[in-house]
């Protein structure tokens, strides 16, 4: 596995323009999808067209996980 840095370009699909698109990463809040609590400042890939995060690369897990385990207690 590959791993993203700060500004790296990349490609995915965006939901928001519903094609691919060229992606940066960068450093997100991102809500969890049941919106339970917000994951500060994991990185994320972003769609260079619109501004929405697009992908989430498998490094940013471990926060993820650590705040879900916080909304759940």
């Amino acid at each position: 596995m590959s791993k993203y840095k700060l500004g790296d370009k990349s490609k995915g699909i965006c939901s928001t323009c519903e094609e691919v698109v060229s992606t940066t990463f960068t450093h997100r809040d991102v809500p969890l999808d049941d919106e339970s609590a917000t994951v500060p400042g994991i990185l994320a890939g972003v769609c260079d067209q619109c501004d929405t995060v697009v992908s989430i690369p498998g490094q940013s897990t471990p926060e993820i996980k650590r705040v879900m385990d916080q909304a759940r207690t």
